[in-house]
């Protein structure tokens, strides 16, 4: 249900902050590789139809920039995620045991 009204979002979105022109095409097309494939392609797809010259390019950077978060995604949960849900898990057992 999340990809399905996330790539609505997203490509509205994607076409206000394009409508604002402070944005390069390309730095857009990169911020597009947030969330799932779907709402990348949703974003990338409305980026393509506002900037036609640029559109491949603007896939190319939301594919790119798609793949280096799923990859960043994976060290954060593993060297972040399991240490801090681990910390936490012992100070609430810790506080737990104390109360009884």
């Amino acid at each position: 249900m999340g990809s399905v009204i996330g790539t609505v979002f997203i490509s509205v979105l994607a076409s206000i902050v394009a409508s604002w022109n402070i944005f390069d095409p390309i730095a857009l097309g990169m911020a597009c590789g947030v969330g799932s494939g779907s709402m990348m392609t949703a974003a990338a797809g409305t980026l393509g139809e506002i900037y036609p010259q640029q559109a491949e390019n603007i896939m190319i950077m939301g594919g790119a920039s798609d793949m280096l978060t799923g990859i960043t995604g994976i060290y954060m949960g593993t060297f972040v995620g399991l240490p801090l849900t681990k910390n936490c898990m012992q100070y609430w057992n810790l506080k737990s045991v104390t109360k009884q």
